[in-house]
């Protein structure tokens, strides 16, 4: 290209393309458009936080992290402004990835606890994790009665706090367990009533041991024991 710019039908195109000072004023300007091009296909911040919004709407996976990637960008741009919105976003990724961890899934190890405290809400993640969620319940609520008021854990307080929130959430919503354990003191009641007393003791006692220390299920336990008592003495 030189030798070109060189030869001898250089004209005036060729004389101001041969200047070190345009050639370095062209790749300034080069570098400015592009910056400029890139920044203006950057999604707006609203934009960004629906979009994030709208990936963590699906199943927990490598999209989750991605709204993780974005929430974490609007924050370091204007933390006053998306604080509110995507501090319970973040918190809920959060207890995604220390489920993950719990779990030792696919593609996440199983990760040690730094701390007591994130031992304890690991267990209740557990707890809720296997769908024992009256253990959560009570192993997430003992763990922010400790935390509460602990400066120095309020990041993990804030994470128990929310999990506690779902977990109870879930409980209130009711799952399958009231009709399964209903169903089995009908089942009992029926055995009594054609004289298979053994077969609904053995439902009594299945009921109490699967759920006596579940306060949520105490009206059903409650019930098996009465059983127990009332047909003690029949074989």
């Amino acid at each position: 290209m030189r030798a070109e710019l060189e030869g001898p039908d250089k004209g005036v195109v060729s004389a101001f393309f041969n200047n070190t000072y345009v050639l370095i004023a062209l790749l300034a300007l080069l570098i400015a458009g592009g910056f400029w091009w890139f920044r203006g296909r950057e999604p707006a911040a609203e934009e960004r936080f629906n979009r994030a919004a709208a990936l963590l709407e699906k199943d927990p996976g490598p999209d989750w992290l991605r709204a993780r990637d974005d929430l974490k960008i609007l924050l370091e741009n204007d933390p006053d402004a998306w604080h509110e919105r995507v501090d319970p976003l973040l918190q809920k990724i959060e207890l995604y990835l220390l489920t993950r961890s719990v779990r030792g899934g696919r593609g996440a190890e199983r990760e040690l606890a730094k701390s007591e405290a994130e031992r304890l809400l690991q267990l209740g993640l557990h707890y809720r994790q296997i769908g024992d969620l009256a253990r959560a319940e009570r192993t997430l609520a003992a763990l922010h009665a400790l935390l509460a008021g602990d400066n120095s854990q309020a990041k993990l307080d804030e994470l128990a706090t929310r999990a506690l929130e779902d977990v109870r959430g879930e409980l209130g919503r009711g799952d399958d367990r009231g009709n399964l354990i209903k169903g089995a003191l009908e089942r009992a009641a029926g055995k009594t009533g054609d004289g298979d007393v053994a077969q609904a003791r053995e439902i009594w006692h299945g009921i109490i041991e699967l759920y006596g220390d579940d306060p949520n299920a105490a009206e059903f336990v409650k019930q098996a024991h009465e059983g127990l008592e009332k047909y003690r003495d029949e074989k």
